[in-house]
């Protein structure tokens, strides 16, 4: 305060002007071309030339990133502590040699980002890693890869072999080669044996076939990861008991410095989470690598890490579970629900099975032949759901051409939100294997809603 107030009595000064002045139109300038650096870069999209912007960007690649007088809503997702910061559009940090997420039309175009501002200013920035999308910009038509159905995922004991010779017929999406809780400490080292013998001897049909590892920090997940990443028909592995990002990320590195290199882009992740600090650090689990696919809800954990008593309403473990469906959700992820204990009583496993879709997962866990079966039909479109699914679809894409965005149908306005969910609908309707009814639009039941 005091060096401020002498330098404000001597600008009372004749022969202090000048310097005042300078200083003065220094500042001006500074703030004035500061504003423009920062103002908000035009981004282009060409639709017609990229109808569908979202692509997997391989290690190494680079990708364009034309910037247009759109208001766009622009978010970026930083997994790793450096990172450019870009003034001008809301929230952006690009971090470097991670996993970029962006939330916005782009236009893929060549190699390279290229930030294009008014002011004339280019910014080229390499990426060695892959795209997810946001929920917010999400389509059924802008996946970065194959949807993996997984509405019953089916675990099997590794170190059963009658188990393991079973699960070859039980026509599960998703086959778990255990190496977990259901192996003692004694027979860790057959069990990863017998695992990766049942691996390579059969194709399961179309089932994905996964190994649960032993959780990080175990002391076990080493030895597992050495034997089962050898495999040539590994899909995915589950990683119980995750606390944090590092889990994620050190089965990741595993895989690239140990399996095969013609199979580590194949292998995905399933984080299963089952703990209180699981959930706190949910969001930075799900962006911790590329490879993560689904999250798992681990009820029998969580609800013992808690000390919480399960009952036959489930509210203890309502806050958790849509928590695990709503971070899914945001970042282009599966969830699974929990394991159903009482697998003798359909009824239980039928109910459990239908607030569990009504919740928004895409599958459950089950730990019984028997369980399969009624998880997987619970969790397939219903019909009439499918039905009107298709309608919207084929009213939007009638309309889309005459340049009409919300129309009616059945009575009821139909706009982007509907669309997108019937998209979603149909999606899931395909990759369960439902076949699609044909369903006629007709003139006089979808009508244009005029403004």
């Amino acid at each position: 305060m005091s060096a401020l107030s002498s330098f404000l009595k001597a600008s009372k000064k004749p022969e202090i002007y000048p310097i005042v002045g300078i200083l003065s139109v220094a500042l001006t300038g500074a703030v004035f071309f500061g504003a423009r650096a920062c103002r908000a870069p035009d981004v282009a999209w060409n639709h017609k030339e990229n109808p569908h912007p979202w692509q997997d960007i391989k290690d190494g690649e680079q990708v364009k990133l034309i910037a247009l007088n759109q208001k766009y809503d622009h978010r970026w997702e930083r997994t790793n502590p450096t990172f450019i910061t870009f003034c001008g559009l809301p929230s952006i940090e690009m971090q470097l040699g991670t996993m970029l997420r962006i939330s916005s039309l782009i236009n893929v175009t060549a190699k390279s980002w290229t930030l294009s501002t008014r002011t004339g200013i280019n910014t080229t920035i390499s990426t060695t890693s892959t795209w997810r999308v946001f929920s917010t910009a999400s389509n059924v038509n802008d996946n970065l890869r194959a949807v993996r159905p997984r509405r019953a995922l089916f675990y099997v004991p590794g170190s059963d072999e009658r188990k393991i010779h079973k699960s070859i017929s039980v026509g599960a999406d998703c086959v778990v080669y255990d190496l977990e809780d259901s192996v003692s400490s004694n027979k860790k080292g057959t069990a990863r044996h017998m695992v990766i013998d049942a691996l390579e001897a059969s194709e399961h049909g179309k089932a994905e076939k996964a190994v649960r590892i032993n959780a990080v920090g175990s002391g076990h997940e080493l030895d597992d990861l050495n034997v089962i990443l050898h495999s040539k028909r590994l899909q995915a592995i589950v990683i119980p008991k995750v606390q944090s990002a590092k889990d994620i990320q050190f089965v990741s590195r595993m895989i690239d410095s140990v399996a095969i290199e013609s199979q580590r882009e194949r292998i995905r992740l399933i984080a299963s989470i089952e703990s209180a600090l699981g959930m706190m650090n949910i969001k930075e689990i799900v962006t911790a690598d590329s490879r993560l696919d689904a999250l798992i809800f681990a009820a029998e954990d969580y609800c013992a890490d808690l000390g919480l008593v399960r009952s036959k309403s489930r509210k203890e473990m309502l806050f958790a579970r849509q928590l695990i469906v709503n971070a899914a959700g945001a970042y282009g992820l599966q969830a699974i629900d929990l394991v159903c204990v009482d697998y003798k009583d359909n009824t239980i496993l039928d109910e459990e099975c239908k607030e569990g879709k009504q919740f928004g997962f895409a599958g459950k866990q089950a730990i019984h032949p028997d369980q399969i079966d009624i998880i997987q039909k619970a969790f397939l479109p219903d019909l009439a759901d499918l039905e009107r699914a298709i309608r919207v679809v084929k009213g939007y894409e009638t309309n889309s051409q005459k340049g009409v965005g919300a129309f009616s149908l059945d009575g009821k306005m139909i706009d982007m939100p509907v669309v997108k969910w019937a998209e979603k609908v149909v999606a899931h309707a395909k990759a369960g294997g439902m076949v699609i009814p044909e369903t006629e639009l007709k003139e006089d039941v979808t009508t244009v809603i005029e403004k």
